[in-house]
């Protein structure tokens, strides 16, 4: 009987030490960047052929940029607006970026910071965002003008299982209501490069890292709230409203994630191109409302593992219960 009961005792251990998650030192780590350069709004009568990629006022310096000369005078009102959401940005540099306390890093120091945890609560080993914009979308007195907007989200996880969910974004809006004097198409043009990466290094905890970019043009018209045109660049040219896609080399909507059952991955995505795309034809006098937007963002968390006692009391049960069947049927013998 007490041979027995050591025996169990060891087979029941050897469970409960299998639960046991081991716990080593690793981190999750995520990149998102999104550069557009180059984006341009010309008429579509101006040119010979909207759908030759080398002709327009910034690729062959044909053609006639969307000036507020075109617009009725009550129609060409807007804004832009850049936001960024820190959830730790001690480390935080660049031109529009601020820091939280003191800044520890030098200005435009891209260098990653110490292996150090700066936020106890959700074990974020550093967190920046940034996001810059200039120049105008509509030109004035038909003088050449282009858009630039830059965005990157970065996070990094530190190594303790019992990490809360992290995440940090970038973004840039452009709003402008406007109302054309003439029935025409508006070509959008502009350049990209995108950039993402996500790790989940070996013995990081139970763990899902996420990076992700995002850019759409949006045409609404302003008195019955409808979308007449719709280009968010997904690499097929297809799936948007009222768009007709001219260039669309690649995605710029998309994620890279890492996620278990995966116990190490490095994913990269990286890509530079031209995109080109015209909207239908627009009615005079009718009030149309554009918004353009981009942005980065990154997200990290670590799940807590099941706590262990649990575990073992959960195995407690089905083992003892294994042994009372194999008792009763040696008392049948």
């Amino acid at each position: 009987m007490i041979h027995n009961l050591n025996r169990q005792s060891l087979i029941l251990a050897i469970i409960v030490g299998s639960l046991s998650p081991t716990y080593s030192h690793a981190e999750g780590y995520a990149f998102a960047g999104l550069n557009i350069d180059k984006l341009n709004v010309f008429w579509q009568s101006s040119v010979v052929d909207a759908t030759n990629l080398t002709q327009g006022p910034l690729r062959d310096g044909t053609g006639s940029q969307v000036d507020l000369s075109d617009f009725n005078s009550t129609g060409a009102g807007g804004s832009s607006t850049g936001m960024r959401a820190d959830l730790e940005s001690t480390h935080a540099t660049g031109t529009f970026a601020t820091c939280l306390g003191p800044c520890l890093k030098a200005a435009n120091d891209y260098s990653r910071p110490p292996s150090q945890p700066t936020d106890p609560l959700h074990n974020v080993q550093f967190v920046r965002t940034n996001v810059d914009a200039n120049a105008a979308l509509f030109s004035v007195s038909h003088l050449t003008t282009t858009v630039h907007m830059h965005s990157y989200a970065e996070l990094e996880l530190n190594s303790a299982a019992t990490g809360a969910p992290a995440d940090a974004s970038s973004s840039f809006e452009i709003i402008r209501l406007f109302s054309p004097l003439n029935a025409d198409r508006m070509v959008f043009d502009f350049d990209a490069d995108d950039f993402m990466r996500s790790i989940r290094q070996v013995g990081l905890p139970v763990a899902n890292v996420d990076a992700n970019n995002s850019f759409e043009i949006k045409l609404v018209d302003n008195n019955s709230n409808t979308t007449v045109f719709d280009f968010s660049p997904n690499g097929t040219g297809v799936g948007g409203i009222g768009a007709t896609v001219v260039a669309d080399p690649f995605d710029l909507n998309n994620h890279e994630t890492v996620e278990p059952p995966y116990p190490s991955r490095d994913l990269q995505f990286s890509n530079v191109g031209q995109f080109r795309a015209i909207t239908p034809a627009l009615t005079p006098g009718a009030f149309y409302f554009l918004t353009i937007t981009a942005g980065s963002a990154v997200s990290a968390k670590n799940v807590p593992e099941p706590p262990i006692a649990a575990l073992g009391l959960l195995a407690v049960p089905a083992v003892f219960s294994f042994f009372r069947m194999r008792g009763s049927k040696s008392k049948a013998l």
